[in-house]
């Protein structure tokens, strides 16, 4: 679906259709034994090709060998470039291989862990809270829209987008990226009212001293999810349904303008910024489970994962989003 620009000051960069995940699972992983000997094998060609490309002083002292001496030399050399053409494609296969992402590997919840999901999920009594933090009581009645085909509700994602957030802080032998969320609520009132309707939502935080910002996108009948990544200086949107929302892109970076503008009294330098629809993810084959895409994106992006799942993990995944917010704790 086309959307107009809206005329929005500063301009934004070009706003680009690209693969950020593809890289990451070569970035996450090693090269198996096999892959390490290939890639030896190739220095050592190189080694050798190197010494049959004699220097000009070189050759000239081997200018008295027969003819069939250096014959035999240009077939040598003809043979070990066929040979590096082919070693080098089998290396070249195998890294783009080792490109694309693990297969999802789902979380085991145990027997017990299962009950109390099962119980969790009963209706009754609906206004039962089953779980409190960050400001934000879950009831049964919240709880339930975790069910199989059931749209998430405004509590659930941000009751999950609190724990992602809360997750950055936590001490870890390999440290996340730093994480604020906003809620659901954030963009709609950014979108209809303007900045200065959310600009005290920041007002105990600095947003320019974090790695990654959440933002869920509420469509009126469909979740997605915004990421602006202050390391890689990209606004990403995240659509299960593989749409476009240039309008949104906008107007996320002009609030990043204003934000800075409002908090650090200068202009928000743009330079080498860029707005991604990113297309290269899982495709939601339902109408029911944009919220659980929507969160699971921000849950993988935010801990630099390859978002691997798939439409077919989605009753899985419900049922452990459940377990998380009873633990109000991320399992990854």
């Amino acid at each position: 679906m086309s959307v107009n620009k809206p005329a929005l000051a500063p301009a934004p960069p070009c706003i680009l259709s690209t693969a950020t995940n593809n890289f990451i699972g070569m970035m996450r992983g090693d090269f198996d034994h096999e892959r390490i000997k290939k890639h030896l094998e190739v220095e050592e060609l190189n080694a050798y090709n190197h010494k049959l490309n004699l220097s000009e002083q070189e050759r000239k002292q081997t200018s008295r060998r027969s003819v069939r001496t250096r014959g035999k030399t240009s077939k040598d050399m003809h043979e070990l470039n066929e040979k590096m053409d082919k070693l080098a494609y089998r290396v070249e296969s195998d890294i783009e291989d080792s490109r694309m992402p693990c297969p999802y590997k789902p979380v085991e919840l145990g027997d017990e862990m299962e009950l109390r999901v099962s119980n969790a999920l009963m209706n009754f009594p609906i206004e039962e809270v089953l779980s409190s933090s960050y400001r934000i009581h879950v009831k049964r009645k919240d709880m339930s829209t975790l069910q199989p085909s059931q749209w998430l509700n405004d509590e659930i994602i941000n009751f999950y987008c609190s724990m992602i957030a809360d997750r950055s802080t936590q001490q870890r032998a390999k440290p996340l990226p730093t994480v604020h969320t906003y809620n659901t609520f954030f963009y709609m009132q950014l979108k209809d009212r303007g900045y200065d309707s959310v600009k005290r939502w920041t007002r105990k935080v600095d947003i320019f001293t974090l790695d990654v910002i959440t933002i869920p996108i509420h469509l009126g009948m469909h979740w997605c999810m915004a990421i602006i990544d202050f390391r890689g200086k990209t606004v990403v949107y995240y659509d299960s349904f593989l749409g476009s929302n240039s309008k949104c892109l906008n107007i996320l970076f002009d609030y990043l303008h204003k934000e800075r503008r409002d908090k650090k009294g200068e202009e928000f330098d743009s330079t080498g910024w860029k707005l991604i629809h990113e297309k290269e993810i899982p495709e939601q084959k339902n109408s029911n489970d944009c919220g659980v895409f929507a969160c699971q994106f921000a849950e993988f992006v935010t801990r630099d994962a390859a978002i691997n799942f798939t439409q077919e993990d989605m009753p899985h995944l419900r049922r452990q989003m459940v377990a998380e917010v009873l633990n109000k704790k991320l399992y990854h």
